[in-house]
């Protein structure tokens, strides 16, 4: 099967990885085939603590070309229910959650000059909006698209081409903004784990998540999970503040906004 929307990328010609346990809580789960939203045939796994994943699931490799090759290709021809490209509404939705993130921050902590790494960054768009309000004395956006990492290179931020999975060495950070970014990972206990350690004495993170049974319910997705190649997890608020103590960080506040959970975490436990 191929997918619906035109791309170079050729999802079959990668190597796909076995997902022998649930990621959060290891048990061992079946894999059951489904179709994603580009038609991929994708295999898919549901845990009984509540978390989803893709299961096999590409490699990083595989991974890295689909998101220089085929994820914009093919996500940004699908459409939104009131007919507006989905780039033009992301770019919309880009920047609704930079405000907010902004300032709630801005409330949350007093705002003192601080160094911020963006996970998944893309173009640099939310901390550009985060600049708005926070004095930044550095930073860096991690993002697998060369494309969209030469806009935030643009806009005089330092860039990393990778995974969020890769864990890439970086400096201690002040501030640590991971936006919808822990859908898209294969190994969320490690990446979480990663950022915890990176993060500086004082310093707190945003991390949200797509709420999939909520989305489900909104898309009218009739089996409960809407499949994406895209994204190898499948997250419930749960399964998130579970995945957080379990990784040693600690909320400060939490949020809602559409179909995303977000929360703002504290620095490291010791």
């Amino acid at each position: 099967m191929t997918a619906t929307c035109v791309s170079p990328f050729v999802y079959e010609a990668h190597q796909q990885v076995a997902v022998p346990r649930c990621p959060l809580c290891q048990r061992a789960n079946e894999s059951v085939p489904a179709v994603d939203r580009y038609g991929f045939p994708v295999g898919t796994s549901m845990c009984a603590c509540g978390f989803a994943y893709l299961n096999p699931q590409l490699s990083a490799d595989g991974y890295l070309e689909f998101y220089d090759t085929g994820y914009r290709q093919l996500s940004d021809p699908l459409y939104r229910p009131n007919g507006q490209p989905k780039h033009v509404v992301e770019a919309h939705d880009v920047l609704m959650r930079g405000v907010m993130i902004a300032h709630a921050s801005a409330q949350l902590w007093p705002v003192r000059p601080v160094s911020v790494l963006d996970v998944g960054g893309g173009t640099g768009a939310l901390l550009a909006t985060l600049a708005t309000v926070w004095p930044l004395t550095s930073v860096t956006v991690l993002d697998p698209n060369p494309g969209e990492l030469a806009r935030a290179a643009g806009r005089g931020y330092r860039t990393l081409h990778g995974l969020a999975d890769s864990r890439p060495a970086v400096p201690s950070q002040d501030v640590i903004v991971c936006a919808q970014t822990l859908d898209h990972l294969q190994d969320p206990v490690a990446v979480l784990t990663w950022m915890r350690d990176m993060l500086a004495p004082g310093g707190w993170a945003f991390m949200d998540i797509v709420d999939a049974p909520v989305l489900a319910h909104m898309t009218h997705v009739s089996n409960g999970y809407a499949w994406k190649l895209d994204h190898p997890c499948y997250w419930r608020p749960t399964n998130l503040l579970a995945a957080l103590q379990l990784t040693g960080w600690r909320i400060k506040a939490r949020a809602r906004y559409g179909y995303h959970y977000a929360v703002w975490c504290e620095g490291a436990i010791a």
